[in-house]
């Protein structure tokens, strides 16, 4: 049985057990991956099969981040608008806490759905994903409640990006079942053969089985296909009419239908992805009621399947001979139609991203360009950073040649550049945000406030990449590119980040004196949240050099001026940065009261899982320093209840595999080495691996296991 078949199946059976299911495919265009393609199917399709006062009651609070990839909850719960694009195309930094925030609330709706009736979400062709869809999908596999089953499919006989292999390897390593779908053996394919051909009177000739298994090589689903086009029947040699290959059979089937399915079918093929009977009758200028005839009549003769609430092509083969049958301007033609009936409805990220696709692929280089920005923004928004820094690139690429009066509102070269550096760097891509912002600067001519900008980005991304010392070059490049420029909010930014750039050295005086500087001339201006990240630069600054006091004193400060701004990461950042600077002065239970405030902060702000539980594994190492055993094992047991990821359930192991050594219980320490083993390559090398080592040493020690003590000390 192939994965197609193997999951109609378990479909059938979880709707038999009272199951509502919802299906979604990761889809890629020639541009690259759609974000959020599965997800944003899936619950559509469960909005769409659902009860309107059901959904809309389930989604009481989260609808307006659920409405980042599904905007029209937005209306069916009530309310009048989305949430704005969090950064646009402005050289503002989203709330990085904001995705955090997204991905619990789509799991708190649907388990709010799973509670009525359980849920099965299954999650097509991961091969294809966006490193969104990635992370969304390990967020939901690790916070979804036991009435949701959650299933992933994909291919693994050809090549895949190593995200998506390590996004299957944590799957797993958190406790997923993998099956493995091999070719059949030849028993097995005779049984799965002869199911097949049950309809039929009489049993397959032994010799038409051989040469199909042959043919087919084993794999069930090539199998399946030779044996509904017939080729097991008729005449003495009942295999002598076998198509050399798969694409004969697709040939065969489309000569079968009439020329108005086939105008649909080649017009559907233009699309990846199930077939949208609206969308198509748009682009067709046909009523739905023609081209759902067409679609029957395809499904009839084998052409097309039918996925959980819309029909798709068997086989991507089917699709490309379609295509191959249209001409150049046809498909040009198309494309745009495609574009335009898409852009009639929604603004969510995947259906953003195919505007942008079909307008790049219609030829039309200006609809492209404000597609391309519109896909920007709808990917930000979304919190789908690769997708926007690949809209936003793309978008620079079409304006510089568009011309400009066919531009007129849309940002101009450095700024889309600027953007794309923004997502690539939200992202995880220093070294793309690095070349973007280099490309930018290079635009950015006489404009000395846009090329300190710039310069302050290239800062941010070389010093994520490792390149500190380039960072600090960039904010210097920056203060002499200002020159005598009146611009002095935007100076005191530069000498805050003159200071932390200069946090380490032995010598604390030049940092403070920076961070100093910018307070002051933060508080001449009124510009809080300069004032707020100086006061950040000084306490951290005050606290490395042995002034806990006073690094804590302003610390508490810069919270209090997020507080006032409403400025949520800030407050988290620097509720964070007290606990660190407690915990490393020893002062273990002042630590633990700053992780309540934390955790309560965390909790009220829907980020109870993730934060919540990093501020668990914190709060254990605080309990456990002071000697508060109880409380270091109720605080595990927190964390872990709230299903963390990987790292921090690392983080959490790591302590209880300390309390388990002090405590004498080597079974359940051993148990512990055991799962920390598995969670290891999570680990950032440096500290953390140290801290481990530390813990198996304490292990062994009290296990009397003195050689592996020894092992652990040399490493």
């Amino acid at each position: 049985m192939g994965k197609t078949r193997l999951l109609e199946a378990v479909a059938t059976d979880a709707r038999a057990l009272g199951f509502r299911v919802a299906t979604g495919a990761c889809l890629r265009m020639d541009a690259g991956a759609m974000p959020y393609a599965a997800i944003v199917g899936a619950l559509r399709q469960l909005v769409r099969d659902g009860d309107p006062g059901t959904i809309a009651a389930s989604l009481g609070a989260y609808r307006h981040e659920v409405a980042r990839l599904l905007p029209e909850v937005v209306r069916l719960a009530g309310a009048t608008a989305a949430p704005a694009a969090p950064g646009g195309l402005g050289p503002g930094v989203p709330d990085p806490l904001a995705r955090l925030r997204l991905f619990e609330a789509v799991a708190g709706w649907l388990d709010r759905l799973a509670a009525a009736t359980p849920l099965l979400l299954v999650v097509e062709d991961l091969h294809w994903a966006d490193p969104a869809t990635l992370d969304l999908v390990r967020s939901l596999a690790l916070s979804l409640s036991g009435r949701t089953l959650l299933v992933v499919t994909l291919r693994t006989d050809e090549p895949a990006p190593p995200a998506v292999g390590a996004t299957v390897a944590e799957l797993v390593r958190d406790g997923a079942d993998r099956l493995e779908l091999a070719t059949l053996d030849r028993s097995t394919f005779e049984r799965l053969v002869a199911a097949a051909h049950g309809a039929h009177p009489g049993a397959p000739a032994e010799e038409a089985v051989d040469r199909l298994y042959e043919r087919s090589g084993g794999n069930p689903f090539l199998a399946l296909e030779l044996v509904e086009a017939g080729l097991l029947e008729g005449g003495d040699t009942p295999y002598a009419g076998v198509p050399p290959s798969l694409r004969d059979i697709l040939d065969a089937r489309l000569a079968s239908l009439d020329d108005g399915t086939l105008e649909v079918l080649r017009a559907a093929a233009i699309q990846p992805g199930p077939i949208d009977d609206e969308v198509l009758a748009a682009v067709l200028g046909r009523s739905i009621g023609s081209v759902g005839g067409a679609l029957r009549e395809a499904r009839e003769s084998g052409v097309l399947a039918t996925a959980p609430g819309a029909p798709a092509f068997r086989h991507a083969l089917q699709r490309d001979v379609l295509l191959e049958q249209l001409g150049p301007g046809e498909r040009r033609m198309l494309h745009g139609r495609f574009a335009d009936a898409l852009a009639a409805g929604g603004r969510d990220p995947s259906r953003a991203t195919a505007i942008a696709w079909h307008r790049d692929a219609a030829g039309d280089d200006a609809r492209s360009l404000a597609a391309h920005v519109e896909a920007h923004q709808a990917a930000m928004q979304a919190f789908a950073f690769e997708a926007a820094a690949r809209h936003g690139a793309r978008a620079a690429e079409l304006r510089g040649r568009v011309d400009p009066a066919h531009a007129a509102g849309l940002p101009d070269g450095p700024t889309l550049l600027e953007a794309a550096s923004l997502a690539a760097l939200l992202g995880g891509d220093p070294a793309r945000s690095a070349a973007h912002a280099r490309a930018a600067l290079a635009l950015a001519g006489d404009d000395a406030v846009r090329a300190v900008s710039l310069h302050d980005r290239l800062r941010w991304a070389l010093w994520e990449a490792g390149d500190h010392e380039g960072a600090a070059r960039e904010v210097e490049l920056a203060v002499t590119r200002l020159g005598d420029d009146p611009a002095p909010g935007l100076r005191a930014m530069l000498t805050a980040q003159q200071a932390a750039m200069r946090m380490a050295e032995a010598e604390p005086g030049p940092a403070l004196e920076l961070a100093d500087r910018a307070i002051r001339a933060a508080r001449e201006l009124g510009a809080r949240d300069v004032e707020a990240i100086a006061l950040g630069v000084r306490g951290r600054t005050q606290a490395t050099h042995g002034q806990v006091d006073e690094g804590v004193a302003s610390l508490r400060a810069a919270v209090a001026i997020a507080d006032e701004l409403h400025n949520l990461q800030g407050r988290l950042v620097g509720e964070a940065a007290i606990v660190a600077v407690l915990a490393r002065g020893g002062r273990a239970r002042e630590a633990l009261a700053a992780i309540d405030a934390a955790l309560a902060l965390a909790e009220a702000s829907g980020l109870g899982r993730s934060l919540g539980a990093q501020l668990c594994a914190e709060a254990a190492r605080a309990s456990f320093a002071i000697g508060a055993w109880d409380e270091a094992a109720r605080r595990i047991a927190d964390g872990l209840d709230r299903r963390p990821a990987a790292v921090i359930e690392a983080h959490l192991r790591l302590v209880a595999l300390r309390l388990a050594a002090a405590r004498g219980r080597d079974a359940e320490a051993a148990a512990l080495e055991a799962r920390l083993a598995a969670l290891e390559p999570v680990l950032p090398d440096g500290e953390d691996r140290a801290s481990l080592d530390v813990a198996r040493a304490e292990a062994a020690l009290a296990a009397g296991r003195p050689a592996a003590v020894r092992t652990l000390v040399d490493r």
